[in-house]
């Protein structure tokens, strides 16, 4: 019997203690009504670093004991009908997630008893219980992970971005601090209102790329999951792929995980061990990477282009200092003869 429950380990690479680091400073000075954005490429490890941000702040708090919730983390489905995005849909799963008694009664499990309360509940109704029901819980953080799955709401671009300006009212209405993770699609629904972009601090997950001292990183993390699997002694070590490995994982780690589940799996049907063809047969194929890589790159690209435009746009804001005082104006100089 395989063990999966190995794949579980937690590697703290440097990408993650950046990340995590910096997002912990950012949460624990931030207030009520702020809104914190963690950006990355997907399978980079964004939603663990979401449930270790709220172990850090609450540490393993139980809700039997003492029915407070510091921190809630709600996925942003897009399980709609032709699917869709539903903020009433979301309101709902937010409800769930704190244990409101208006869905105690009704369990998402029963069926039709909870799709009569869904009718017969308006949208508005069930924002207002969810404000109330964070005050209750006592809530000071609300994580919404998958955040650009709001893109879905609707065709029209625009409508993203104002949902998610809406959550952000509902955030400051409730007095608490939002943070939304997703991967970078996440930034141009952001763009879309000014009071967003104005208003948000942002956190980077990057993945690693093909650098010296990246993939030097990437190394490490290899031993680190080698330690956990049986390699066979015609491979020698895991790092001796390391550029296949790198390739078709594309310096996010849980490409690499998913792809090593799988070789894992493959190996169990043998002797067990990880052999340089399993490794190939398990990979992802040209396709498929090409894939995931173009939109990768795309959304790299479209954070750093953000990030100049904010750079540039703060210079340009930015005045030169002068000795005038405040609340004075320049004096105005008339030629000879020539005043009224």
């Amino acid at each position: 019997m395989r063990n999966l429950n190995k794949f579980k380990i937690k590697i703290d690479h440097r990408n993650w203690q950046n990340a995590l680091a910096l997002s912990f400073a950012y949460l624990v000075a931030a207030e009520a009504g702020e809104l914190i954005v963690i950006v990355g490429p997907p399978r980079a490890g964004k939603t663990k670093l979401a449930l270790e941000l709220c172990k850090l702040l609450f540490g393993e708090q139980v809700f039997d004991q003492t029915t407070y919730m510091p921190a809630v983390l709600v996925d942003a489905t897009n399980s709609s009908k032709n699917g869709s995005f539903s903020t009433k849909d979301f309101m709902a799963r937010i409800l769930r997630a704190i244990k409101h008694p208006m869905l105690e009664m009704a369990d998402e499990t029963e069926g039709a008893s909870f799709r009569r309360l869904y009718d017969a509940t308006s949208e508005p109704v069930m924002r207002a219980a969810a404000e109330e029901g964070f005050k209750a819980r006592k809530t000071q953080y609300f994580f919404i992970d998958e955040g650009h799955h709001v893109k879905y709401v609707s065709k029209d671009p625009m409508a993203a971005s104002a949902v998610m300006d809406s959550l952000k009212c509902f955030a400051k209405d409730a007095g608490i601090v939002l943070v939304v993770v997703g991967t970078y699609e996440l930034l141009s629904i952001l763009r879309g209102s000014e009071q967003l972009v104005g208003r948000k601090n942002q956190i980077h997950f990057p993945r690693y790329f093909s650098t010296e001292e990246d993939l030097s990183e990437f190394a490490s993390i290899i031993n680190s999951y080698e330690k956990i699997l049986k390699i066979n002694s015609s491979l020698g070590s895991l790092n001796n792929c390391l550029e296949i490995l790198y390739k078709y994982s594309l310096g996010c780690i849980g490409l690499l995980r998913a792809w090593l589940k799988r070789a894992d799996a493959m190996a169990s049907i043998s002797n067990g061990e990880i052999t340089e063809e399993i490794l190939l047969k398990t990979r992802l194929s040209d396709n498929d990477i090409l894939t995931i890589s173009t939109k990768i790159t795309a959304g790299e690209n479209d954070f750093l282009i953000s990030d100049l435009n904010s750079e540039a746009q703060n210079s340009k804001s930015t005045k030169k200092p002068t000795n005038k005082k405040p609340f004075q104006r320049n004096p105005k100089r008339y030629t000879k003869g020539g005043r009224v």
